[in-house]
Protein backbone atom coordinates (compact mmCIF):
# COMPACT_ATOMS: atom_id res chain seq x y z
CA UNK A 1 0.00 0.00 0.00
CA UNK A 2 2.83 2.44 1.20
CA UNK A 3 3.91 2.10 -2.47
CA UNK A 4 1.36 3.25 -4.18
CA UNK A 5 0.99 6.32 -2.72
CA UNK A 6 4.11 8.15 -4.89
CA UNK A 7 2.18 6.98 -7.90
CA UNK A 8 -1.20 7.54 -7.28
CA UNK A 9 0.08 11.12 -6.13
CA UNK A 10 2.53 11.59 -9.77
CA UNK A 11 -0.69 10.75 -11.80
CA UNK A 12 -2.57 13.38 -9.73
CA UNK A 13 0.09 16.13 -10.32
CA UNK A 14 0.63 14.71 -14.28
CA UNK A 15 -3.83 15.18 -14.68
CA UNK A 16 -3.22 18.67 -13.25
CA UNK A 17 -0.47 19.63 -15.32
CA UNK A 18 -2.36 18.49 -18.68
CA UNK A 19 -5.26 20.66 -17.21
CA UNK A 20 -3.51 23.71 -16.83
CA UNK A 21 -1.71 23.32 -20.47
CA UNK A 22 -5.08 22.61 -21.79
CA UNK A 23 -6.45 25.76 -20.49
CA UNK A 24 -3.21 27.72 -21.80
CA UNK A 25 -4.13 26.17 -25.24
CA UNK A 26 -7.45 27.22 -25.27
CA UNK A 27 -6.44 30.73 -24.39
CA UNK A 28 -3.99 31.06 -27.54
CA UNK A 29 -7.12 30.05 -29.60
CA UNK A 30 -8.06 33.57 -32.06
CA UNK A 31 -10.92 35.83 -30.56
CA UNK A 32 -13.72 36.17 -32.70
CA UNK A 33 -14.41 40.04 -31.40
CA UNK A 34 -17.96 40.51 -33.50
CA UNK A 35 -19.34 37.60 -31.50
CA UNK A 36 -17.62 38.93 -27.96
CA UNK A 37 -19.50 42.69 -29.26
CA UNK A 38 -23.32 41.13 -30.37
CA UNK A 39 -23.02 38.81 -26.98
CA UNK A 40 -21.98 41.81 -24.70
CA UNK A 41 -24.98 43.88 -26.78
CA UNK A 42 -27.74 41.00 -26.26
CA UNK A 43 -27.04 41.37 -22.30
CA UNK A 44 -27.25 44.63 -22.68
CA UNK A 45 -30.61 44.95 -24.48
CA UNK A 46 -31.76 42.40 -21.81
CA UNK A 47 -31.68 39.26 -24.59
CA UNK A 48 -32.36 36.19 -23.50
CA UNK A 49 -33.44 34.40 -20.57
CA UNK A 50 -29.84 35.34 -18.84
CA UNK A 51 -30.48 38.93 -19.16
CA UNK A 52 -34.42 38.27 -18.40
CA UNK A 53 -33.31 36.75 -14.93
CA UNK A 54 -30.85 39.07 -14.13
CA UNK A 55 -33.05 41.85 -14.32
CA UNK A 56 -36.00 40.47 -12.46
CA UNK A 57 -33.67 39.49 -9.61
CA UNK A 58 -32.32 42.81 -9.47
CA UNK A 59 -36.18 44.53 -9.77
CA UNK A 60 -37.01 41.90 -6.81
CA UNK A 61 -34.23 42.98 -4.55
CA UNK A 62 -34.98 46.69 -5.21
CA UNK A 63 -38.94 45.76 -4.16
CA UNK A 64 -37.85 43.60 -1.01
CA UNK A 65 -35.80 46.58 0.27
CA UNK A 66 -38.15 48.72 -0.29
CA UNK A 67 -40.16 46.81 2.32
CA UNK A 68 -37.43 46.23 4.91
CA UNK A 69 -36.78 49.82 5.10
CA UNK A 70 -41.19 50.55 5.06
CA UNK A 71 -40.95 48.38 7.90
CA UNK A 72 -38.45 50.06 9.84
CA UNK A 73 -36.08 46.41 9.74
CA UNK A 74 -32.77 46.70 10.50
CA UNK A 75 -30.58 49.04 12.35
CA UNK A 76 -32.28 51.43 14.39
CA UNK A 77 -35.53 51.69 16.65
CA UNK A 78 -36.47 47.91 16.48
CA UNK A 79 -33.22 46.43 16.53
CA UNK A 80 -32.41 48.45 19.77
CA UNK A 81 -35.58 47.93 21.47
CA UNK A 82 -36.78 45.08 19.86
CA UNK A 83 -40.89 44.60 18.95
CA UNK A 84 -40.40 45.21 15.31
CA UNK A 85 -42.47 43.66 12.37
CA UNK A 86 -42.42 40.39 12.52
CA UNK A 87 -42.25 39.97 8.80
CA UNK A 88 -38.74 41.70 9.05
CA UNK A 89 -36.71 38.79 9.30
CA UNK A 90 -38.13 36.53 6.12
CA UNK A 91 -37.67 39.76 3.95
CA UNK A 92 -34.00 40.31 5.38
CA UNK A 93 -33.19 36.88 4.46
CA UNK A 94 -34.48 37.25 1.23
CA UNK A 95 -32.74 40.65 0.69
CA UNK A 96 -29.94 38.47 1.41
CA UNK A 97 -30.01 35.71 -1.05
CA UNK A 98 -31.03 37.98 -3.71
CA UNK A 99 -28.01 40.49 -3.51
CA UNK A 100 -25.75 37.46 -3.33
CA UNK A 101 -27.42 36.36 -6.74
CA UNK A 102 -27.27 39.56 -8.50
CA UNK A 103 -23.65 40.06 -7.28
CA UNK A 104 -22.34 36.65 -8.10
CA UNK A 105 -23.82 37.34 -11.52
CA UNK A 106 -27.11 35.15 -10.74
CA UNK A 107 -30.49 35.17 -11.47
CA UNK A 108 -30.09 34.36 -15.36
CA UNK A 109 -26.15 34.87 -15.23
CA UNK A 110 -26.46 38.34 -17.00
CA UNK A 111 -23.84 40.39 -14.44
CA UNK A 112 -21.02 38.17 -14.56
CA UNK A 113 -20.85 36.64 -17.84
CA UNK A 114 -20.99 40.74 -19.26
CA UNK A 115 -18.10 41.17 -17.22
CA UNK A 116 -16.25 38.32 -18.82
CA UNK A 117 -16.98 39.21 -21.94
CA UNK A 118 -16.31 43.28 -21.43
CA UNK A 119 -12.58 41.72 -20.33
CA UNK A 120 -12.08 39.28 -23.08
CA UNK A 121 -12.91 42.24 -25.65
CA UNK A 122 -10.74 44.45 -24.17
CA UNK A 123 -8.17 42.28 -23.83
CA UNK A 124 -8.04 40.79 -27.54
CA UNK A 125 -9.86 43.24 -29.83
CA UNK A 126 -7.64 46.60 -29.79
CA UNK A 127 -8.90 48.49 -32.45
CA UNK A 128 -11.57 46.56 -33.93
CA UNK A 129 -8.90 43.88 -34.88
CA UNK A 130 -8.85 40.25 -33.50
CA UNK A 131 -5.85 39.50 -31.53
CA UNK A 132 -4.25 36.33 -30.76
CA UNK A 133 -4.56 35.62 -27.17
CA UNK A 134 -0.93 35.82 -25.60
CA UNK A 135 1.17 32.87 -24.64
CA UNK A 136 1.36 33.19 -20.85
CA UNK A 137 5.29 32.93 -19.51
CA UNK A 138 7.05 30.06 -20.13
CA UNK A 139 6.11 28.15 -16.16
CA UNK A 140 7.36 25.50 -14.45
CA UNK A 141 5.75 22.31 -13.28
CA UNK A 142 5.04 22.99 -9.75
CA UNK A 143 4.55 27.04 -10.83
CA UNK A 144 1.76 25.89 -13.27
CA UNK A 145 -0.23 24.01 -10.71
CA UNK A 146 0.19 26.26 -7.12
CA UNK A 147 1.01 29.64 -8.78
CA UNK A 148 4.66 31.91 -9.45
CA UNK A 149 5.37 33.44 -12.83
CA UNK A 150 2.52 35.59 -13.26
CA UNK A 151 0.88 35.85 -16.69
CA UNK A 152 1.31 39.54 -18.11
CA UNK A 153 -2.11 41.31 -16.90
CA UNK A 154 -4.66 42.22 -18.92
CA UNK A 155 -5.77 45.46 -20.01
CA UNK A 156 -8.37 46.90 -17.65
CA UNK A 157 -9.81 50.01 -19.08
CA UNK A 158 -12.81 49.18 -21.73
CA UNK A 159 -11.88 50.47 -24.96
CA UNK A 160 -13.89 53.53 -26.31
CA UNK A 161 -16.10 51.55 -28.87
CA UNK A 162 -16.68 48.39 -26.33
CA UNK A 163 -20.39 48.62 -25.74
CA UNK A 164 -21.07 50.31 -22.04
CA UNK A 165 -23.27 48.72 -19.24
CA UNK A 166 -26.23 51.42 -18.86
CA UNK A 167 -26.73 50.85 -15.31
CA UNK A 168 -22.62 51.56 -14.81
CA UNK A 169 -22.79 55.74 -15.53
CA UNK A 170 -23.00 57.86 -12.98
CA UNK A 171 -24.16 56.16 -9.48
CA UNK A 172 -22.42 56.51 -6.08
CA UNK A 173 -19.38 56.68 -6.98
CA UNK A 174 -19.48 59.74 -9.09
CA UNK A 175 -18.95 62.06 -6.34
CA UNK A 176 -22.33 63.85 -6.60
CA UNK A 177 -24.69 63.60 -3.58
CA UNK A 178 -28.02 61.57 -5.26
CA UNK A 179 -29.87 60.79 -1.69
CA UNK A 180 -32.06 57.68 -1.76
CA UNK A 181 -34.51 55.76 0.45
CA UNK A 182 -32.27 55.35 3.51
CA UNK A 183 -32.29 57.79 6.04
CA UNK A 184 -29.34 58.21 8.23
CA UNK A 185 -28.33 59.79 11.11
CA UNK A 186 -25.27 62.13 10.96
CA UNK A 187 -22.99 63.93 13.91
CA UNK A 188 -22.36 67.68 12.84
CA UNK A 189 -19.23 67.12 15.33
CA UNK A 190 -17.50 64.77 13.31
CA UNK A 191 -19.40 63.57 10.24
CA UNK A 192 -19.80 59.82 11.71
CA UNK A 193 -23.78 58.10 11.28
CA UNK A 194 -25.33 55.09 11.67
CA UNK A 195 -28.65 54.09 9.62
CA UNK A 196 -32.32 54.78 11.23
CA UNK A 197 -33.43 51.88 10.02
CA UNK A 198 -36.77 53.29 8.46
CA UNK A 199 -37.56 54.29 4.85
CA UNK A 200 -36.34 58.28 4.24
CA UNK A 201 -40.13 58.92 2.73
CA UNK A 202 -41.31 59.17 6.26
CA UNK A 203 -41.99 63.29 7.59
CA UNK A 204 -38.78 64.97 7.60
CA UNK A 205 -39.66 66.43 11.42
CA UNK A 206 -40.17 62.44 12.33
CA UNK A 207 -36.92 61.91 11.29
CA UNK A 208 -34.85 64.61 12.85
CA UNK A 209 -36.49 63.32 15.69
CA UNK A 210 -35.48 59.88 15.83
CA UNK A 211 -32.37 61.08 14.84
CA UNK A 212 -31.74 63.56 18.00
CA UNK A 213 -33.50 60.41 20.02
CA UNK A 214 -30.84 58.13 19.35
CA UNK A 215 -27.63 60.37 19.67
CA UNK A 216 -28.77 62.91 22.41
CA UNK A 217 -25.29 63.62 23.07
CA UNK A 218 -24.24 66.64 20.16
CA UNK A 219 -26.07 67.71 17.32
CA UNK A 220 -27.11 65.16 14.64
CA UNK A 221 -28.96 65.74 11.28
CA UNK A 222 -30.67 63.19 8.64
CA UNK A 223 -29.42 63.01 5.67
CA UNK A 224 -30.55 59.59 2.90
CA UNK A 225 -29.01 57.65 0.68
CA UNK A 226 -29.43 54.58 -1.09
CA UNK A 227 -29.02 51.10 0.66
CA UNK A 228 -25.48 50.04 0.93
CA UNK A 229 -23.78 53.49 -1.22
CA UNK A 230 -21.00 55.29 0.25
CA UNK A 231 -21.91 58.04 2.82
CA UNK A 232 -20.35 60.61 0.45
CA UNK A 233 -23.28 59.86 -1.79
CA UNK A 234 -25.95 61.33 0.45
CA UNK A 235 -27.93 64.24 0.75
CA UNK A 236 -29.46 66.33 3.47
CA UNK A 237 -33.37 66.72 3.75
CA UNK A 238 -32.87 69.62 2.20
CA UNK A 239 -30.88 68.42 -0.80
CA UNK A 240 -27.23 69.34 0.49
CA UNK A 241 -24.44 67.15 -0.12
CA UNK A 242 -23.06 65.18 3.01
CA UNK A 243 -19.18 65.78 1.61
CA UNK A 244 -20.38 70.09 1.95
CA UNK A 245 -20.12 69.56 5.83
CA UNK A 246 -17.43 70.79 7.56
CA UNK A 247 -16.77 67.76 9.18
CA UNK A 248 -17.58 65.47 6.57
CA UNK A 249 -15.80 62.55 7.15
CA UNK A 250 -13.99 63.55 10.08
CA UNK A 251 -14.40 60.33 11.95
CA UNK A 252 -12.07 58.76 10.23
CA UNK A 253 -9.09 60.57 10.41
CA UNK A 254 -9.22 61.80 14.17
CA UNK A 255 -10.75 61.48 16.88
CA UNK A 256 -13.20 64.75 17.90
CA UNK A 257 -13.59 65.17 21.63
CA UNK A 258 -16.61 65.41 23.70
CA UNK A 259 -18.41 64.48 20.28
CA UNK A 260 -20.65 61.00 21.49
CA UNK A 261 -23.99 60.10 21.13
CA UNK A 262 -24.29 59.57 24.43
CA UNK A 263 -23.81 62.41 26.99
CA UNK A 264 -21.15 62.14 29.56
CA UNK A 265 -23.38 62.21 32.65
CA UNK A 266 -25.77 59.48 31.82
CA UNK A 267 -26.14 56.30 30.97
CA UNK A 268 -27.33 54.40 27.75
CA UNK A 269 -30.13 53.50 29.27
CA UNK A 270 -30.57 56.86 30.79
CA UNK A 271 -29.37 59.07 27.08
CA UNK A 272 -32.19 56.65 25.18
CA UNK A 273 -35.05 56.72 27.05
CA UNK A 274 -36.57 59.37 24.53
CA UNK A 275 -35.84 56.84 21.96
CA UNK A 276 -37.92 54.34 23.48
CA UNK A 277 -40.81 56.87 24.39
CA UNK A 278 -40.29 58.00 20.72
CA UNK A 279 -40.59 54.16 19.31
CA UNK A 280 -43.64 53.93 21.07
CA UNK A 281 -45.33 56.73 19.36
CA UNK A 282 -46.63 55.50 15.89
CA UNK A 283 -45.36 57.79 13.35
CA UNK A 284 -47.00 60.07 11.26
CA UNK A 285 -48.76 59.34 7.87
CA UNK A 286 -47.24 61.19 4.84
CA UNK A 287 -47.69 61.45 1.33
CA UNK A 288 -45.41 59.87 -1.14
Amino acid sequence: MAARAPSRTFALLTLATMTVSGADAARAQAIDCGQLRAQIAQIDRGGGRAGGGARRAQAELARTQAQVQQLGCGAGLASFFGGGDPRCSALQQRAQQLQAAVQSGGGGGGGGLRADLVARFNAYCRGGQPQQAQQPQQRGFFESLFGGAQDEPRPQAPLPDVPQDPNAAGGDGDGRAHGGGQAVCVRTCDGGFFPLGVSSHRDGDDLKQMCSALCPGTETAVYTRSPNAEINSAASLDGKSYMDMPNALKFQKTVVPDCSCKPKDKTWAEALANARRSSATPARATSS
